[in-house]
C-alpha cells in the first residue's frame, strides 16, 4: 500500500496534469490556512499554473507564427524567462521523483516521463537562445545603420582581415521606390533562381522597440562580397538606388554582414 500511494504521487507530478483556474487556487490557499487542505496540494497547482502562463508566452513568442523583426528586445528576455523557469521546474521534479525511486518507493521506469520532459524542456531553452541570438544580431545591425553618418570615421576603419572597409555607402539618387523593390525581387529570382534573403522589411516592430526608423528600406542578409552580393550592388547601383553594405565588423562585435536598401535607418527623435 504504501509503494502504491508514493507510485500515485509520482505519476502525479509531470505538468501535464490539469490546472486549476486562479479563482480555485484561491480557494485553495484558504482550505490550506485553516488545515483543511495539504499545503503539498497548493503548491502542486501554483506550480501547474505558473507553467501554464509560461507556456503561454512560449506560444506567443517562440512558437508564434511571428517574422523574427516582430519580435522585441523585451519579448525576447521574456521568452528566454519562460523557458528556463520550465526547465527548473522539470529538474525539480525529476530530483523529487529520484528520491521516491532511490526510497525503493517507486520503480526506477517511472522516471521516463520526466526524462522526456526535461529533455524537451532543454531543447526548448535552446530554441529560444538561438531565436534570442538571431534578434540581438539584427539589434546590432539596426544600431550600425543608425551610426553610420553619426561616426562613419570608426565604421569606415580598416577590418582585421584587410583594407576592406567595414561599410561602403552609396547614395545614388537617394531615393528608393517600390518600381526599384520589384524590379530588384524579379531580376535577383531571375539570375539565380532563389528569393532575395529579405531579414527586415520597412517598418517592424522590432525596429520601433529600438526607436529607428526603417519605412521605406530593405535589409537583405547577403555578404557583400559574395557573388550575389556583388551582382546585386551593381543592380542597384545601375538604378541608382542609394544602399550600404556592411561588412559584419564593427568594434570588435561579429554579426551578420549584409545589404541595407534605401537611406540609412535614422535613430527617431522623441520629444521629452
Amino acid at each position: 500500500m504504501v509503494w502504491r500511494a508514493a507510485a500515485t504521487l509520482v505519476f502525479a507530478l509531470p505538468l501535464c496534469a490539469q490546472t486549476p483556474p486562479a479563482d480555485d487556487i484561491g480557494k485553495l490557499r484558504e482550505l490550506v490556512a485553516i488545515g483543511a487542505a495539504p499545503r503539498k496540494s497548493l503548491e502542486e497547482a501554483e506550480k501547474r499554473l505558473e507553467d501554464q502562463r509560461d507556456t503561454q508566452i512560449l506560444a506567443e513568442t517562440l512558437y508564434a507564427k511571428l517574422e523574427l523583426d516582430q519580435l522585441t528586445p523585451e519579448s525576447s528576455g521574456e521568452m528566454i524567462a519562460a523557458a528556463e523557469r520550465q526547465l527548473n521546474r522539470r529538474k525539480q521534479r525529476l530530483d523529487e521523483a529520484s528520491k521516491l525511486v532511490d526510497a525503493g518507493a517507486a520503480p526506477r521506469t517511472s522516471l521516463g516521463p520526466f526524462l522526456e520532459d526535461l529533455d524537451r524542456s532543454r531543447r526548448t531553452v535552446d530554441e529560444a537562445m538561438h531565436r534570442a541570438n538571431l534578434l540581438k544580431e539584427l539589434s546590432e545591425i539596426a544600431r550600425r545603420e543608425a551610426e553610420y553618418e553619426e561616426r562613419a570615421e570608426s565604421l569606415l576603419t580598416p577590418t582585421p582581415m584587410g583594407p576592406m572597409p567595414v561599410a561602403e555607402r552609396y547614395n545614388g539618387d537617394g531615393v528608393f521606390q517600390t518600381a526599384h523593390w520589384k524590379s530588384t525581387v524579379l531580376a535577383f529570382e531571375k539570375e539565380f533562381r532563389r528569393g532575395l534573403p529579405v531579414s527586415a522589411n520597412g517598418e517592424t516592430t522590432f525596429h520601433k522597440s529600438l526607436g529607428y526608423d526603417h519605412r521605406g528600406r530593405v535589409d537583405i542578409a547577403l555578404d557583400p562580397d559574395s557573388a550575389e552580393g556583388k551582382w546585386l550592388r551593381i543592380h542597384l547601383e545601375s538604378m541608382r538606388v542609394p544602399y550600404f553594405a556592411f561588412r559584419g565588423y564593427v568594434r570588435g562585435s561579429a554579426t551578420g554582414a549584409h545589404i541595407h536598401i534605401g537611406p540609412p535607418s535614422n535613430r527617431v527623435r522623441r520629444a521629452d
